[in-house]
């Protein structure tokens, strides 16, 4: 989930689907210590607004090349 890699993570990785490319990475800034309390930051929800705009952006490409796999 997102929200869990946003959590845990001090960046995250977007990537591409085959073959795999990184194509974004987003630095999570909310410090070393995190809490229940740290899922309520602005920050939280602007680095999971981050990666979320990077897999949309990626697989907007990716249809866009005539490569939609539904």
């Amino acid at each position: 989930s997102i929200p869990e890699a946003v959590y845990l993570s001090n960046r995250v990785v977007v990537m591409s689907p085959r073959p795999g490319r990184i194509t974004k990475v987003v630095d999570v800034s909310l410090g070393g210590e995190r809490s229940e309390d740290t899922r309520n930051r602005t920050a939280f929800f602007e680095a999971i607004t981050a990666v979320r705009e990077g897999l949309r952006g990626m697989h907007a490409a990716h249809v866009g090349l005539g490569n939609d796999d539904r």
